[in-house]
C-alpha cells in the first residue's frame, strides 16, 4: 500500500469510527483530496456517502503546499486529469 492509499480512497476509511458516528445520527460530511492516478475515488466516495446517508461530500484536488510540496510529483493531478473532470464552463482552449 502506498502513502496515498493511507490518506485517500476506500483503504483510508473505517479508522475514525464512521459507523459509530453515522449510526448515532450525527450530521456528517466528507471531504477528500483527489490525487493523481486515483480518480476512481470520486464515484466510490459518492456511493459511500449515499449508502451511509452522508448528505455532503467535497472533493479537493491535491495542492502542493506545506509538507506536500516535496511530494507534488507523486500526488498532483496531471493536466489531462484536471481537464477530464473540470466543469465545461471552466475549460479554456
Amino acid at each position: 500500500m502506498g502513502d496515498g492509499d493511507r490518506c485517500v480512497g476506500p483503504e483510508g476509511l473505517g479508522q475514525a469510527g464512521e459507523a459509530h458516528v453515522l449510526g448515532a445520527g450525527v450530521a456528517t460530511s466528507v471531504q477528500t483530496t483527489i490525487v493523481t492516478g486515483r480518480l476512481d475515488v470520486v464515484p466510490w466516495m459518492i456511493r459511500y456517502c449515499l449508502d451511509n446517508k452522508v448528505r455532503r461530500v467535497s472533493f479537493l484536488p491535491f495542492i502542493p503546499r506545506g509538507s506536500g510540496f516535496a511530494r507534488q510529483t507523486d500526488y498532483q493531478l496531471t493536466r489531462a486529469e484536471r481537464l477530464d473532470h473540470a466543469p465545461e464552463s471552466t475549460v479554456q482552449s
